[in-house]
């Protein structure tokens, strides 16, 4: 949801297959880096609440090896 803060946990390739299966597969395409293949964790360490931000974040994103 807008203004949710939590983890990104960026996956290197495409998942779409364990999203469907839960299982453990080969990918299903030669897609790479994308945050089509992203999971989000939201942030709930305060008494279980998600906690929203008021004001704009940023995401960075880095490339390997550097």
């Amino acid at each position: 949801m807008t203004g949710d803060t939590g983890w990104i946990k960026a996956n290197d390739r495409d998942i779409s297959l364990f999203k469907q299966t839960t299982a453990a597969s080969s990918p299903n395409t030669a897609r790479l880096h994308d945050f089509a293949d992203a999971m989000f964790f939201p942030d709930t360490l305060l008494n279980g609440v998600t906690i929203a931000r008021t004001r704009p974040t940023r995401c960075s994103r880095t490339s390997p090896g550097r």
